[in-house]
Parts: C-alpha cells; structure tokens; sequence
C-alpha cells in the first residue's frame, strides 16, 4: 500500500513538473515571436498618433462636463471625425487595428507606453504656457 502511495505521489510530481517545463517553454517561444503585422493594420508609429489624438478628445468631452445625450454623441462623433480626417486613417481601419494590437498585447503596451510619453509631452507643454 505505501508502495503504491509512494507510487502516486511520484507520478503526480512528474507530471506535474512536465506540465510546468511545458507551460514555460511554450511562453518564453511565444514571447520571442516577432508579430509582423497585416498590410490593412495601422503601423505602431501611425496607431500610436492616433490614440494620442482620440485620448485627447475623451479629455476634452470629459472635462467639458457635457451632458450625455443625443448632441453630446454629436459632438464627439465631430471630433473622432476630425481624429480620423486629420491622421488620413477611416474609422473601420482604426477599428481594424486596434482589434489586431488587442489581440497581441505586447504590441499594444508599447503603443500605449508611446502614447503615455506623448500625453505627458502636450501636458507639459500646455502647464508651461
């Protein structure tokens, strides 16, 4: 009986650590993989731009304290317009990538560093004036 315990007890610790060796090798291969991105996705230097300006518009609503109805979706549809025209970019496009850098999410952390750092340049630059 203790044989058989023994037995078990060994046989769930290998597994257990072929399961873990496998999990790990599987995320550091996956890590290393160079994502290229589709020719119909945003580059990151263009999809970072844009998230810039599109983060500067929810700033702009939000402290504009607008109510939210029907004119404030107005307004806003206005100015993501004005994102897209500005930055030669159609929203499906926009939508498009952004559903790609969300399904690769090392991608879309860096973007998000680049935009931060933007972010944190223009608000600078608006506290010194």
């Amino acid at each position: 009986m203790r044989r058989s315990i023994r037995y078990q007890v060994s046989s769930i610790k290998t597994c257990f650590f072929l399961k873990a060796s496998m999990l790990l090798f599987l995320v550091f291969t996956s890590c290393n993989k160079k994502v290229e991105i589709p020719a119909d996705v945003l580059p990151k230097e263009k999809m970072t731009k844009v998230l810039s300006d599109i983060h500067e518009v929810e700033s702009l609503i939000q402290f504009s304290a607008l109510e939210r109805n029907d004119s404030t979706k107005a307004v806003a549809y206005g100015y993501y317009k004005h994102v897209f025209q500005k930055n030669n970019v159609t929203p499906e496009q926009f939508h498009r990538s952004f559903n790609f850098y969300s399904d690769h999410l090392d991608l879309l952390d860096k973007i998000y560093e680049e935009v931060m750092i933007d972010l944190t340049k223009k608000q600078v630059e608006v506290s010194n004036r």
